[in-house]
């Protein structure tokens, strides 16, 4: 998946094919061919690598407090671990320009950034917050850290990734309060 999303974001998507997936991941084709039957299988199958449903990952609406902020953070991880999401793939959508990106970002930040615009909201509305908060810069900053920590870290410990979350909370929480 990762060499489609190399390959979509250098030379589009009809640069995307079987072959040169292979060639670039080092997979054989035929191992790839018994999975996908061609290149917009492949495709779609990006697409599908990054549904979420907000509504399982972030339920029920949390309170303005450190603890769910921390909280939050941490099943952003989890989601990211448990479909086993590249996050140098994620790194990859988020900057492209490429049309076809474009919905999977929709799918991928836009329950995300819900959840995050409900709980700032709500922390603003309760006086814990400072007003003018962007949601979107905050949501990019979150994401561009854990892109970036697994970058630096190529083999982050599960100790190291349960700690990130509180670790990103320190930093950002005193930027949040009113």
């Amino acid at each position: 998946m990762h060499a489609t999303l190399q390959i979509a974001v250098e030379r589009g998507i009809s640069g995307v094919t079987i072959e040169e997936v292979a060639r670039r991941s080092g997979v054989a084709k035929t191992t790839i061919y018994r999975r996908y039957h061609n290149s917009n299988e492949l495709l779609r199958g990006i697409s599908a690598m990054y549904l979420v449903n907000a509504e399982d990952e972030l339920s029920p609406a949390l309170s303005p407090t450190r603890e769910h902020f921390t909280l939050m953070l941490g099943k952003l991880v989890d989601w990211v671990r448990t479909n086993n999401i590249d996050v140098r793939s994620v790194g990859i959508v988020l900057s492209s320009e490429a049309e076809f990106f474009h919905h999977i970002v929709d799918q991928v930040v836009t329950p995300w950034l819900g959840k995050l615009r409900s709980f700032l909201n709500l922390g603003v509305a309760e006086g814990v917050f400072r007003t003018g908060l962007d949601e979107r810069l905050l949501l990019s900053t979150i994401i561009g850290s854990l892109v970036a920590y697994e970058a630096i870290d190529q083999h982050p410990t599960d100790s190291d990734i349960a700690a990130w979350p509180q670790r990103m909370t320190n930093l950002l929480w005193p930027a949040l309060l009113a």
